[in-house]
């Protein structure tokens, strides 16, 4: 599973988060977030059932799961993205390839993850009003969900994509279950709405934590000493 769960998600899962709810404070080493990260770490180092970059690369000098997971090395993938949900809809499609979907565990707390690439005008648009009326087009039908091969957010929207998305295999795949968990969306950590740059560079602190993690450094230990680091990236004043 990529960074992008981990920074953006992994907390609600447990209760807590990474920033504060005023986007002041860095709470990543409260009991909830050390009880996420020991549970992912444990995962790794005590019961190898997940696999690190490291890993990938050294069984099938490769580090891409998607890959290992349609060749057949490995037995379970976690979809980091809608794109990656479409190629394994390929591969049962076009190859024919033995593989079933399972939703995720329910953790602590139950929620849906989904990491939605939207529209947007940009500042100074010459035709904003035109392009706000496209925009808002775009989210009122399942094509614009149909042609970037990403789920809608609406349910209402679900079943007309779906039919394109796993036309031919539907009987496969869990749609109900996909379906439902639109219902019950997973709210994004304050991190998310930090600035992109000291977002990034944040995310990016966050990765090197977690590798630590994944080697058998105490999460505890890691989370204390990643507040430090990250708390001077937090911005004194957000933008309005």
């Amino acid at each position: 599973t990529s960074v992008t769960f981990f920074a953006y998600y992994l907390g609600a899962l447990w209760n807590g988060a990474w920033l504060s709810a005023d986007m002041s404070r860095v709470t990543c080493d409260s009991a909830q977030m050390i009880e996420a990260c020991a549970y992912f770490a444990g995962l790794v180092v005590r019961d190898r059932v997940a696999a690190t970059v490291a890993d990938l690369e050294a069984a099938f000098g490769d580090a891409s799961a998607e890959r290992a997971f349609l060749t057949g090395g490995l037995a379970t993938y976690a979809t980091p993205g809608a794109q990656n949900v479409a190629a394994v809809a390929e591969g049962l499609r076009a190859r024919g390839l033995p593989l079933a979907y399972a939703p995720l565990p329910a953790f602590k707390t139950f929620g849906a993850p989904h990491y939605y690439i939207g529209n947007g005008i940009v500042t100074g648009a010459r035709h904003p009003d035109e392009g706000w009326a496209y925009v808002k087009w775009a989210a009122s039908t399942p094509n614009w969900a149909i042609t970037r091969g990403q789920p809608p957010a609406r349910v209402d929207l679900f079943d007309a994509w779906a039919a394109r998305a796993y036309e031919g295999i539907g009987d496969r795949v869990r749609l109900e279950v996909y379906r439902d968990s639109l219902r019950h969306p997973l709210r994004l950590d304050p991190l998310f709405h930090v600035p992109a740059a000291e977002r990034v560079q944040m995310v990016d602190l966050i990765q090197v934590g977690l590798d630590r993690m994944w080697r058998g450094d105490a999460p505890a230990q890691v989370l204390r000493e990643l507040k430090g680091q990250l708390q001077p990236l937090v911005p004194r004043e957000l933008p309005g």
